[in-house]
């Protein structure tokens, strides 16, 4: 009887190596999503999703309202423009404003943005990365309340935040 060799049968170790890779991959998985500050989830999503009603009810407040949030970022500062349906400013509000980066959702930020001696309200703009950030306005005015998002492409030219 001629002696085989052990390597002649070698699938016999394609199972192993599917287990050994299995294991590799579901390690490195774990890992990324405990460890990954990029991956942090919306704070207080449960509570959102319990009050699904209000939110609807805030869409429908907002197209009643129909007023019109518009960020304008220059020189390190974030003035924001609210006007009503028929363009006119809305100046008496309380304007809250969060500032999200998509590459580090952790390090939002959320500001109480006064009114400007030119119009709308202003906030300075937080340091932060480059890319793309997500801007979430709240404009209450005497009880009534507007909410909006927006996202806007920022980059940091030399050095400096936008």
């Amino acid at each position: 009887m001629a002696h085989r060799n052990l390597w002649d049968n070698r699938w016999m170790f394609m199972p192993i190596a599917l287990i050994a890779v299995s294991l590799t991959m579901a390690t490195i998985t774990v890992t990324l999503a405990v460890t990954n500050d990029a991956m942090v989830a919306e704070p207080g999503y449960y509570e959102q999703a319990v009050r699904w009603d209000e939110h609807k009810a805030q869409l429908a407040a907002n197209g009643s309202l129909q007023w019109r949030v518009t960020p304008e970022l220059a020189g390190g500062a974030l003035t924001i423009r609210v006007e009503d349906k028929h363009g006119v400013p809305i100046d008496d509000a309380l304007v809250e404003v969060e500032l999200i980066p998509a590459l580090d959702p952790g390090a939002r930020v959320r500001l109480d943005a006064p009114p400007r001696p030119a119009g709308g309200y202003g906030v300075v703009w937080p340091a932060g990365p480059s890319g793309r950030w997500q801007i979430r306005t709240r404009v209450d005015r005497g009880g009534q309340i507007y909410t909006d998002h927006t996202e806007r492409l920022l980059r940091v030219v030399a050095g400096r935040t936008p």
